[in-house]
């Protein structure tokens, strides 16, 4: 994934909120595992900086 990873996980992972997730991206993780903003089933850094901390 290389330069690619932060975006493409973010992708998987997909809206923060998960009621939103089922409505704009119904096979993410958060869609199918997450039950609400808070409990939304992953976290996905918003940078590579973010991510390498």
């Amino acid at each position: 994934m290389g330069d690619e990873a932060v975006s493409t996980w973010r992708k998987v992972l997909g809206p923060t909120d998960s009621s939103v997730a089922q409505k704009d991206a119904a096979n993410s993780l958060r869609a199918q595992f997450g039950t609400d903003g808070t409990k939304n089933a992953g976290h996905g850094s918003d940078s590579l900086a973010s991510a390498a901390r």
